[in-house]
């Protein structure tokens, strides 16, 4: 019997689209099948997995990333063509030779990874000279910005692992071969495709790198690590671990101070001291932007002494031991301005004797306005308040005295006098016998009681002749006038006194 083939377009379409079938059901498709529309529903329900996977979709959605088929996705999915750069760490220390900063690398102390100057090179990241290695330069291999480039090695002391310092800036190196260097040479010992180190550090402003001083990094004995290409399929899984090339070997993990604070910004001290140990004649310093020391620490064995130093521009400076010795001398107040002793409490200087002195001119010692001043006026010789002859002030006399201006006062009023001299042109005449009141004479402050001789005495010269005083029984030439307590005098001649006539006062208090 003859067999009748059925063409495909001779075939109807399916009726039913269904994707929906499970990953288990898929799989057993072939076994299950009845019919053609079977197998069909299991393609279907494969191609929706391949698109959507178990989540929610259909057979016929277009694929998200349409534009690129799938031999492009593998194509942007394949490691080997995607390089990275990682630290390499070489512990092989070494010297950096006297009086130079940069270091050629030879035997164990060069990468142990191929010259990678290409950055499509596996191997260690290298700049190329303009001309032979030997001498400093800041030829970099371009990163993402001035302080990354691609050649950028790390460096650490071969002593204690820890990063070196250039006033107060971290201490790096940039890798470099030969301008004749070929790529994808392993490193040599000599010629054009051995490796230098120049040591370089950031700049005052950190936005790019400048050489290291010679004197910084000479004699130094170090390690550092370089930075290795190497595509993301090779590359060994220790390498997405932090490594020991920015880690301090002896003491865990560590970073910049300066990385440190940024990520911190202060320190706790949990269970002891924060231990800072400095090597003779080493200083630990805090400066300005400007590189200016404002607080250094210096340790000295040999002398003079260990020093600590406080920056010129500290404003304020608070020491709470109980002595502090400055042995050189200390200026205060250069720009003219208060110095305060026990500014909240009361000032004391305590001390077995205490001498002031002024460089030029007299010595002072003065207070606010209202207050005593003291002064001394070309006074040579040593003047002291009490002596063992006469005694302290205060015991005077017999007397108990509070103050020297009270001792003063007894000693005037008891064997001294207060006088006072008035001179008088007389305006009007006045006859014998007449009142001539103490407001023409001036003299009205010292109230005159003739009547009541030894309270107040007055001496009378009319045109200098002294005038023969009188009481109140004896008038004689002056005597008492008609209020004698306020200094009213009479003169007792014919004549009297007359316009023009000048009288001058003496008045003596007892």
């Amino acid at each position: 019997m003859a067999v009748t083939l059925i063409q495909l377009d001779q075939i109807r379409k399916s009726f039913d689209f269904d994707d929906t079938l499970n990953a288990a059901a898929i799989a057993g498709i072939e076994g299950s099948a009845v019919d053609h529309l079977d197998f069909l529903k299991g393609m279907l329900s494969q191609f929706k997995r391949i698109i959507h996977g178990a989540d929610a979709g259909n057979w016929f959605d277009d694929i998200e990333s349409a534009a690129e088929p799938l031999n492009d996705l593998a194509a942007r999915a394949k490691l080997e063509d995607k390089m990275g750069l990682w630290d390499r760490l070489n512990l092989n220390d070494f010297t950096v030779p006297n009086g130079q900063n940069y270091a050629a690398l030879s035997g164990s102390s060069k990468p142990d990874k191929v010259i990678a100057i290409l950055t499509t090179t596996e191997g260690a990241a290298t700049a190329q000279l303009a001309g032979a290695i030997g001498s400093h330069s800041l030829t970099e291999q371009a990163g993402p910005n001035p302080l990354e480039p691609k050649n950028l090695c790390q460096v650490f002391s071969a002593d204690t692992g820890d990063p070196i310092l250039s006033d107060g800036r971290r201490v790096y190196a940039l890798l470099q071969v030969g301008t004749t260097a070929t790529d994808g040479n392993a490193f040599a010992d000599s010629g054009a495709d051995q490796g230098q180190l120049s040591f370089v550090r950031p700049n005052s402003d950190y936005d790019d790198f400048e050489a290291c001083p010679v004197t910084d990094i000479e004699d130094l004995e170090v390690i550092y690590s370089f930075s290795w290409r190497q595509n993301l399929n090779d590359v060994p899984e220790s390498y997405f671990r932090s490594n020991i090339a920015s880690a301090d070997p002896g003491a865990g993990v560590t970073v910049t101070l300066d990385a440190a604070y940024d990520g911190g910004d202060f320190i706790t001290a949990d269970a002891g001291d924060i231990d800072f140990r400095l090597s003779d004649t080493v200083s630990f310093k805090v400066r300005l932007g400007t590189g200016n020391d404002l607080f250094k620490v210096t340790r000295n064995e040999t002398g003079p002494a260990h020093t600590v130093l406080v920056g010129s521009s500290v404003d304020e400076f608070d020491v709470d031991a109980e002595n502090s010795d400055f042995a050189q001398g200390m200026t205060v107040d250069s720009s003219d301005q208060s110095i305060n002793i026990g500014k909240t409490a009361a000032g004391v200087i305590d001390s077995a004797s205490i001498e002031t002195r002024a460089t030029t001119g007299d010595n002072e010692v003065s207070a606010p306005s209202g207050d005593v001043q003291f002064q001394t006026v070309r006074e040579t010789t040593a003047l002291p308040l009490d002596d063992a002859t006469a005694g302290a002030i205060s015991g005077l006399f017999g007397q108990t005295f509070a103050s020297v201006s009270a001792a003063i006062k007894y000693a005037g009023e008891q064997g001294g006098a207060d006088m006072s001299l008035k001179v008088t042109v007389l305006g009007s005449n006045y006859n014998q016998g007449v009142n001539i009141p103490g407001a023409v004479q001036d003299i009205t402050s010292y109230p005159i009681d003739m009547n009541t001789p030894g309270t107040v005495e007055q001496f009378v010269f009319l045109n200098g002749r002294l005038l023969y005083g009188g009481n109140g029984t004896t008038k004689n030439d002056v005597y008492a006038g008609d209020t004698p307590a306020s200094g009213d005098i009479k003169v007792d001649f014919p004549k009297g006194v007359k316009s023009g006539d000048v009288v001058i006062s003496i008045v003596l208090d007892q």
